[in-house]
């Protein structure tokens, strides 16, 4: 496994929308997965929050597709994994092997977490710490 640091630029993770919790993000993914890539690629978020959050309306974007919307709901300190990453334009997500970015937004559009990774080996989860 290989953690990386999440490239939040607005490090409050959603804290100046009182009903976002303070600790939502993305938590894991296997960008590289062994055989059939699309089908292999997941991601996870994570609920490190005291409070229970629905995720209707939330989003989950990479830079060149549509976003994938989210729906479930997330007890607190319930992590949810993610798979397959369907787009609302019928496509999936790209977790590119070379490197790129996903952003979580809230409803309002608000970005609550981005993360960043390079190149990743064949079958490893990337861990993205959220600090």
């Amino acid at each position: 496994e290989e953690i990386v640091h999440n490239d939040n630029d607005n490090n409050n993770n959603g804290s100046d929308h009182p009903d976002v919790p303070s600790q939502v993000f993305i938590a894991a993914a296997l960008i590289n997965p062994e055989g059939d890539e699309r089908a292999g690629e997941w991601v996870s978020i994570a609920n490190y929050s005291a409070q229970e959050l629905d995720l209707t309306g939330w989003t989950l974007s990479d830079s060149h597709r549509q976003p994938m919307s989210l729906s479930d709901t997330l007890a607190p300190g319930e992590t949810l994994k993610l798979n397959p990453l369907q787009t609302e334009d019928g496509g999936k997500l790209l977790l590119a092997n070379n490197g790129g970015n996903l952003t979580l937004r809230n409803p309002d559009g608000f970005i609550v977490d981005r993360v960043q990774w390079k190149k990743v080996a064949s079958g490893r989860v990337t861990i993205f710490d959220p600090f």
